[in-house]
């Protein structure tokens, strides 16, 4: 049998909750936490853009946090909406460390990750909860094959040297999600960034021996390249 909750704040509002009969302590937490958020993250889930903004007033994106903390434009980031993150962030909804950079570039989103630059946000602001280790935007745009989002990182001076709470740097990330990415390599590339050594991974055997064979024409770099990607002709590659 569900259980009723009744709680009234005084000059407010009464909350009426009803708890279903087998409900763990997690599942309540979210529920509690879905049940007592703002309307605006109900809309923004929704996609109802207009009735969002009516109720994104500046102190409502400052203060208020959806069911896992998340601001109001992280979570139209995380819905992909792209048009009204973009708009939250014209009327102050960036905040530092609000991971929202990085979230855009996991998803990405250049629309967002742009407005964001320019308002001003660190292309090297990691989302901040440890879960995600410290990787920066760069990191997450390598891993998730979004090559346009890395290069316009780099360009708003994002360290292709930065390394995660694990020493991993954004060369590591070319190889996740079952195989090397050319496409991440060859922005890195443009770039050269520094091997770490300590990160000997595939993706970074394929950086070294692009390289070796960029500079130096080495027959067993190619002979490698060849061997890992049959239909790939190297100099056309190293041309774009």
């Amino acid at each position: 049998m569900p259980s009723v909750f009744v709680i009234r704040i005084p000059g407010w509002r009464t909350f009426v909750f009803t708890v279903p009969e087998h409900c763990n302590s997690y599942h309540l937490n979210h529920w509690f936490r879905r049940t007592i958020r703002s309307r605006l993250f109900q809309e923004i889930e929704l996609g109802n853009d207009q009735a969002a903004l009516q109720l994104a007033r500046p102190w409502r994106l400052r203060y208020l946090r959806g069911e896992w903390g998340e601001t109001a434009l992280s979570c139209a980031i995380g819905y992909k909406q792209s048009a009204l993150a973009v708009e939250l962030v014209r009327r102050g909804g960036m905040y530092a460390e609000d991971g929202t950079l990085a979230k855009a570039a996991m998803n990405g989103d250049l629309m967002v990750v742009e407005a964001l630059l320019s308002a001003g946000k660190h292309p090297d602001e990691p989302i901040k909860d440890p879960i995600f280790r410290g990787l920066t935007p760069l990191m997450w745009a390598t891993n998730r094959r979004h090559p346009e989002i890395m290069e316009r990182l780099l360009q708003a001076g994002a360290d292709i040297h930065a390394v995660d709470r694990q020493g991993h740097s954004a060369a590591r990330y070319v190889t996740d999600l079952g195989g090397t990415s050319l496409e991440a390599l060859k922005v890195l590339l443009r770039h050269q960034p520094e091997i770490l050594w300590t990160e000997m991974w595939s993706g970074i055997d394929v950086l070294n021996a692009v390289r070796r064979y960029r500079d130096n024409r080495d027959p067993d770099a190619l002979q490698f390249m060849t061997r890992k990607f049959p239909e790939l002709d190297m100099d056309e590659y190293l041309k774009s």
